[in-house]
């Protein structure tokens, strides 16, 4: 990654859009949970994806479906100012500890390759 100025003010908000998102998702769930990103941000800021993730299918599901939980998280892009023209493109996963065991033996990494 270059480090601009640019990119340096991209990377920190991001990292404040998640700690806003796992604000949101404990409001929401009793699960333990984490959020994470990836995506070629530096390259083009509509190359995000952010990723919580639950230990359940259940409360994945309920998250997912949850219309106040999802336009509470994607309300974090205009709250931290992320570039406009990007908003409509990042995107926003909910995934479960228990889908990734049971499809990518418990590999992250593969799960979203």
């Amino acid at each position: 990654m270059k480090l601009t100025k640019k990119n340096i003010l991209l990377w920190y908000k991001i990292r404040k859009i998640e700690k806003r998102i796992k604000k949101i998702i404990s409001e929401f769930s009793k699960e333990k949970f984490g959020v994470f990103h990836l995506g070629a941000y530096t390259i083009d800021p509509k190359c995000l994806v952010f990723i919580v993730h639950v230990e359940s299918d259940v409360e994945k599901e309920r998250l997912i479906n949850s219309t106040n939980f999802m336009s509470e998280v994607k309300e974090t892009l205009d709250i931290y100012d992320y570039p406009i023209q990007s908003r409509d493109n990042i995107v926003f996963e909910v995934e479960s500890h228990e889908t990734v065991n049971r499809e990518s033996g418990g590999d992250w990494y593969l799960h979203f390759k």
